[in-house]
């Protein structure tokens, strides 16, 4: 039997792409074997009732929106996402009113024992041929239909770790499927135009869906949507815009208040902790879930629905750190997340200009990433050394994608906020673009 400490050193012995998703191609990920592992361990996902989640950003925040909400209305739900910040266990969390596991950020991870057992009852129950075909991430993905199995999960709620069509997550049949909006990432697997991206995205759209919730998208995106929607024959469809809409209406660090109407439905003055206009949407795309849910006879009580908004936690999402010094910290890791992250920044710090202590990993759209930072920057530290998958920026393109300002270099990411924090004419920094990175900050200034 693994111990924790086994388990995760085991599961460091497969491939990885997270950490080198630079290597990866699309040929890479065949879902034949992750249904062959689950065929052998008896097709625990098959029994489980899932809202699948696709999208370029928000898919996080907007599936812990759903459990939170379905948590509240006494329904025990799997939750799974990724990455993590801190511990493995954050991406299998099982929401319910039952006691709580006191070592991790949310309190409702996995137990490290539970983990440990079930990573050695795959281990066991498949040959080794087949388990080193499986990914670092398909096994997690097995591990967690495992986990919501023996759990006996009212819902699980399941965000997709890359793409769609050939994500380990795909192999559900769900009740429900989310795209949430869509932009040019992982082009080296998805493909370099938005309609191959939207393709590989909207693939988990299936028959066995009772609904499905479109975020706002790009005309391009929009199109292969629908052209995904037709060839199931989905006819209960929610299309976030026109009469599915939000208005923020009050702003603190503390939090928003948004009102969303969804048709005749209006849910009015829900307050919630996560900030961001994109957080006014992901709300939108969760209640529409609530409404789908509801349609289908699931008993969910409005007091549910503001329950689980003021509960909701996703930390690394425009969080704020107060002390002698004010930090942010956001995952913005995409040239539409950093247009939202700059929009939330002039709304919460009207006037403000912070230092931008950056860290991009090398597949991202690093040219749209600066143009959306520069005019909001009063100062711009790099930290190149953050992980393996980090684009090491020169002195040169630096000062290509940030003109006038000032610029300087950290390989470590506690120097660069060791540097920071013995600054007197420093108020507010941001932290912004890898997980990775925010992961690494949090866990120094927190």
């Amino acid at each position: 039997m693994f111990n924790y400490s086994e388990s995760l050193t085991f599961l460091d012995h497969h491939v990885n792409f997270e950490r080198m998703l630079n290597k990866a191609r699309s040929a890479d990920f065949k879902l034949n074997i992750v249904r062959e592992a689950l065929q052998k361990l008896g097709n625990p996902h098959a029994n489980l009732k899932c809202v699948h989640i696709a999208g370029s950003k928000g898919k996080g925040s907007t599936a812990a929106m759903i459990a939170a909400m379905l948590k509240a209305a006494g329904f025990k739900t799997g939750l799974y996402t990724s990455p993590h910040l801190y511990d493995m266990r954050e991406r299998m969390r099982i929401l319910s009113h039952q006691k709580q596991t006191p070592d991790g950020i949310f309190g409702d991870e996995i137990a490290r024992d539970d983990f440990a057992r079930i990573i050695f009852h795959i281990k066991n129950t498949l040959d080794e041929t087949l388990r080193e075909q499986l990914t670092y991430f398909e096994w997690l993905t097995i591990a967690a239909f495992l986990c919501f199995f023996e759990q006996q999960v009212d819902w699980v709620v399941l965000e997709t770790g890359l793409g769609g069509r050939l994500d380990a997550t795909n192999v559900v049949d769900s009740w429900a499927a989310v795209i949430t909006p869509i932009g040019l990432e992982h082009t080296q697997i998805l493909g370099d135009t938005l309609g191959k991206i939207a393709y590989e995205k909207a693939a988990i759209i299936k028959p066995s869906n009772k609904f499905v919730v479109i975020a706002e998208q790009y005309p391009e995106v929009e199109h292969v949507i629908r052209q995904k929607i037709e060839e199931v024959k989905a006819t209960n469809v929610f299309r976030i815009g026109h009469e599915i809409g939000y208005k923020i209406n009050k702003v603190s660090w503390s939090g928003q208040d948004i009102d969303v109407m969804i048709g005749l439905q209006k849910f009015t003055g829900l307050r919630m902790p996560l900030l961001g206009d994109c957080q006014g949407a992901n709300l939108t795309a969760a209640l529409c879930v609530v409404e789908g849910l509801r349609g289908q006879g699931v008993k969910i009580s409005n007091d549910a629905v503001f329950q689980g908004a003021a509960a909701v936690s996703w930390p690394g999402r425009f969080e704020i750190i107060s002390g002698k010094q004010l930090f942010i910290l956001d995952v913005c890791h995409t040239k539409e997340s950093v247009h939202e992250f700059v929009k939330t920044l002039n709304r919460a710090f009207p006037g403000k200009k912070p230092v931008v202590i950056l860290g991009i990993s090398s597949d991202k759209d690093i040219q749209g990433i600066c143009d959306q930072l520069k005019p909001v920057a009063r100062e711009v530290i790099v930290v190149n050394g953050f992980h393996e998958r980090a684009h090491t920026f020169t002195k040169e393109e630096l000062k290509q994608n940030f003109p006038g300002l000032p610029v300087s270099f950290f390989q470590f990411t506690v120097d660069a906020l060791d540097y920071i924090r013995e600054r007197r004419d420093v108020e507010l920094t941001a932290v912004v673009g890898s997980v990775f990175l925010v992961a690494q900050a949090r866990k120094i200034i927190s």
